[in-house]
């Protein structure tokens, strides 16, 4: 379950796990709008797919739902940035069938 917080400077995306209850930050839309020229690189297909192996390194996985709301992304487009990084040999898939709740990606390695 993914629970969000929010200020005009931040927002919390919480996601609760067994071991306990994990956070990770967003910037706000007025953070984003003071640090647009440094935010920018991360907009484009290779920052968001760094961004996203950086996700996936630190969390151990990471699924289309967490992508589109950290990426600001749609969850389709989410889930082409995630299939790209698995076609690149960076990610794999959590089960076979690709579909529904609990589908995640873990990085290779």
């Amino acid at each position: 379950m993914i629970d969000h917080t929010t200020s005009k400077w931040g927002r919390s995306i919480s996601r609760k796990s067994r071991g306990g209850t994990e956070v990770a930050y967003r910037f706000g839309t007025a953070a984003e709008a003071r640090l647009e020229s440094r935010l920018r690189p991360l907009h484009t297909p290779e920052g968001r797919g760094a961004l996203i192996l950086d996700w996936a390194r630190a969390r151990g996985r990471v699924s289309r739902t967490e992508v589109a709301d950290f990426g600001g992304v749609a969850v389709p487009y989410a889930g082409t940035l995630l299939t790209n990084l698995e076609a690149d040999g960076l990610l794999v898939g959590s089960r076979q069938k690709r579909q529904g709740r609990g589908f995640f990606y873990r990085p290779v390695g």
